[in-house]
Order: C-alpha cells, then sequence, then structure tokens
C-alpha cells in the first residue's frame, strides 16, 4: 500500500516536473522570439539604408540578452509599481477625513479665491512670525527625506552582479526561493546592462525608417523623427560607464573622469552629425548616424567604454557635459519644495507623510524625463554610488 502511494506521488510529481519545463520553455521560446523580431526589423531597416549590412554579432547579443531579461523583469517591476501605488492611493483615502454627507460641489467663486489666498497669507505669517515652526517643519521635512533617500540608495544602489555563465540561461541555484529572488536579480542586471545596446540599435532602426519615409510629404522630417531617439541614446552614453558593474562602484576617479570625458565627446560627434540631418546631406547624415550608433553599441556590449568611437571622430569637439549634479540638485530642490508645501498644507494627520513621496516621485520622474531619461528607474542612477 504504501509502495503504490509512493509510486503515484512519485509519477504525479513527474508529471507536474514536465508540465512546468515545457511551460518554461515555451515561454523561454517566447522571449527569444521577441529578440529575434527586434533584431529582423533593425536589420530591414539597415538594409534599407546599404545593402548587406550585416548588424554585429556583439550588438545582436546584446539585443537578445536585453529583450530576454526584460519580458521577465519589466512586468515584475511594472506589477510592483502598480501595487506601491495603489497601496499609497488607499493608504491617502484611509487616513483622510471623507464627508458623508453628498453634497453637490459648490461653483468657484470669488470669495472661494479671496478665501483660499487670506488661508496662505496666514500660513505665510505663521511661519515668518514664529521661526520655532519654521525650524520644527524645516528639521522634520530633512529628517524624513532623509532617511528617504538612504532607503533609496540602499534599494537601487545595484543589484547583485550575476555571472551569465550562459549566453540566455541564468545560473542554476538550488533551493526554490533563492532561485526566484536570484533570477530576477539575474535579470535585473543583464536588462539594465544591455538596455543601452537596445537604444542605440533602436536608433539606428529609426534612422533607417527616416531614410525610407523622408520623401513622403505626410511624414516629419528626419530631424524631428530623430530628436527624441537621438536624445535617449545622449542619455544612455553619458551614463555607460555606470551600468557596468565593474566600473560603477570600483573605478578610480581619474579613470571615471576620462570615461565621462570620453562619452561627451561622443555625444558631441552625434550633435555634429545630427545638425547635417537639416541640410541637402540628409540621406549621408542618416547613413552616417545610424553607422555610429551600431558602432557604439557595439563597442559597449563588449565592454570597450573607453573607445566608444575611433579617436579621428572625436578630433577638434568639445565634450558634452552631463550636467548630472544641477540634475540632481533641482530634484533634491523639488522633492524639499513640495514635502514642505504637503506639510504645510493643513492636511488631515498623516495625509502629508503619503502626499509629499507621491508629489516627489512626479518631480523625479518629470526631471528625469526632461534629461532624456526613458523610464523612472533612470532617475534613482543619481543616487547609486560614483
Amino acid at each position: 500500500m504504501i509502495t503504490q502511494i509512493r509510486d503515484r506521488f512519485t509519477r504525479v510529481q513527474e508529471q507536474l516536473r514536465a508540465f512546468q519545463h515545457g511551460l518554461r520553455e515555451a515561454f523561454d521560446s517566447a522571449r527569444q522570439q521577441h529578440g529575434q523580431d527586434r533584431l529582423a526589423g533593425i536589420q530591414q531597416s539597415l538594409n534599407a539604408m546599404q545593402p548587406d549590412w550585416e548588424i554585429p554579432r556583439p550588438v545582436a547579443d546584446g539585443v537578445r540578452a536585453w529583450a530576454f531579461s526584460a519580458a521577465l523583469w519589466r512586468p515584475f517591476r511594472k506589477w510592483c509599481m502598480r501595487l506601491s501605488l495603489a497601496g499609497w492611493i488607499l493608504v491617502l483615502v484611509l487616513i483622510s477625513d471623507i464627508p458623508s454627507d453628498e453634497s453637490p460641489p459648490e461653483p468657484l467663486s470669488v470669495e472661494k479665491v479671496v478665501k483660499a489666498a487670506s488661508w496662505l497669507e496666514n500660513k505665510s505669517a505663521i511661519i515668518w512670525d514664529h521661526p520655532g515652526i519654521a525650524l520644527h517643519l524645516l528639521q522634520s521635512v530633512t529628517m524624513r527625506w532623509i532617511f528617504i533617500v538612504l532607503v533609496v540608495y540602499w534599494l537601487f544602489r545595484g543589484l547583485p552582479n550575476a555571472q551569465v555563465r550562459r549566453p540566455l540561461e541564468p545560473p542554476r541555484w538550488t533551493h526554490p526561493l533563492q532561485r526566484v529572488i536570484n533570477s530576477l536579480a539575474w535579470a535585473a542586471t543583464l536588462e539594465r546592462r544591455f538596455r543601452a545596446t537596445a537604444v542605440l540599435a533602436s536608433a539606428a532602426n529609426r534612422c533607417g525608417i527616416a531614410y525610407r519615409r523622408q520623401n513622403n510629404p505626410w511624414e516629419s522630417s528626419p530631424a524631428a523623427m530623430m530628436e527624441r531617439h537621438l536624445l535617449s541614446a545622449e542619455h544612455f552614453i553619458l551614463t555607460a560607464w555606470k551600468r557596468w558593474p565593474t566600473l560603477k562602484e570600483r573605478a578610480v576617479k581619474h579613470r571615471r573622469h576620462a570615461l565621462q570625458e570620453h562619452a561627451g565627446l561622443v555625444a558631441a560627434a552625434l550633435r555634429k552629425e545630427a545638425l547635417r540631418l537639416d541640410g541637402p546631406e540628409c540621406d549621408e547624415a542618416l547613413k552616417r548616424l545610424a553607422e555610429m550608433l551600431i558602432t557604439i553599441a557595439e563597442r559597449y556590449s563588449d565592454g570597450h567604454l573607453g573607445a566608444l568611437l575611433p579617436k579621428n571622430d572625436l578630433e577638434g569637439l568639445t565634450p558634452v557635459r552631463h550636467r548630472e549634479g544641477w540634475q540632481l540638485t533641482l530634484m533634491v530642490s523639488g522633492i524639499v519644495a513640495v514635502t514642505a508645501g504637503a506639510a504645510a498644507a493643513g492636511l488631515p494627520d498623516g495625509a502629508a507623510t503619503v502626499a509629499g513621496p507621491a508629489l516627489a516621485g512626479l518631480v523625479m520622474w518629470r526631471v528625469n524625463k526632461r534629461h532624456g531619461g526613458r523610464e523612472t528607474g533612470d532617475a534613482f542612477d543619481l543616487f547609486r554610488p560614483r
């Protein structure tokens, strides 16, 4: 009897393992097919500008690795952000005073505007007339955001740098929980590292699309079609040295400065070539831009961050400054301003604690988007160690 139960349990376990293996193979094949489709589109655009233009193998491997890891990591990150946002809203609703009666909203009038202005004037007068209140408010805001910045620094300082032993397959671990956590860390590391390769290849793909559509009167000009993609490519070039784990924390100061200066020269070369898009040499400019972007993506994928372009392409150029310090200052100032405003607005107890970080997140997203960042996670690069 015991032997029959054991055999039956073994067969069920083997069937579950076979089902899990088939499901994983189907999911992995779908992810790999997504990478192949992206490469096929890029190859078609490059061939439109120059026949028999093959994508370099490092670029193809980088795009495949990014597509493979992004299909696993991005949905997880997206749902985590959605749950966090839902949690913020739920807490804000629970701690806020909700009126019990359903009264119709009153129309906006001059009396309401005057009342709001007098309320702001009284709040400002209280802060200016009683420095102790202002000092206490500043102290609470400062201590709160020092804690939040420390938490953000710890969370986003860099995921474990898993070594990729196989091209598109994570390392093996034994415990199921360890396998899940380390697989997510491996996928996040791979997605972050090769995101720049995918963005540069996408910009080269956009060059081919602009090359094919430039004679269409209903389409935008090539310069307008390339503007956003070149801005994103420039952002990833200027921050390329932070995306390789061997350089992010261990690079000595003079080496880091050399990499930053070289990245600025590469960005200046792209800007110089992009200026030709508004002239009669638009076709040659698009071909040259695509060639430069593919070269940068290839050398970045190989880890040659100090030689993204040949030296003869960088002669006589002035490096582009990333101005990360100004960006960080603007971001921190905006965070402190919205937090202080939420604290001084007379919200219910605890509402300022919830509304302040939510508004601060919007400030971080907006500032990062204006400086070329494509995603919210790029804003946390400012808090990563140098």
